[in-house]
């Protein structure tokens, strides 16, 4: 957060986005994550499978994130974005947009360095106050 911060500017994030960082190694980490942060935008930064993002000690299978977060959205949180910042995230994404309002998934293999890229682009745009 602080190394985002200095290299693209905390002016552009003042009163528009305050980003947490925390590592999911499980359903129960993302549950406590969420519930102690209430985003409004989910970014996932992990390898992806078509059917599976894979977490720190495990793989989240889509049928269970999916399940995760539609009951989290039916009870009434705030998110409403969700980023599968992963390879063949696409079918993930799908199955998500039932969900939240906008998704973004990856439809093939993508390395590290597009990975990095793209969030910085997309959160730039976003602490620049565009959509």
């Amino acid at each position: 957060n602080d190394a985002f911060m200095h290299k693209y500017g905390s002016h552009l994030w003042d009163n528009k986005i305050q980003i947490q960082h925390s590592c999911f190694s499980s359903t129960n980490d993302l549950s406590k994550g969420l519930l102690d942060h209430d985003p409004i935008i989910l970014h996932f930064a992990c390898h992806g499978y078509e059917s599976a993002l894979s977490l720190f000690d495990q793989d989240l299978g889509a049928p269970d994130l999916e399940d995760f977060i539609a009951s989290w959205t039916a009870s009434g949180k705030r998110l409403r974005v969700i980023i599968a910042n992963a390879c063949n995230s696409d079918h993930i994404a799908q199955a998500l947009s039932k969900h939240v309002d906008f998704v973004i998934g990856h439809a093939t293999p993508v390395g590290d360095e597009d990975a990095v890229a793209f969030a910085r682009e997309l959160y730039g745009y976003l602490g620049a106050g565009e959509s």
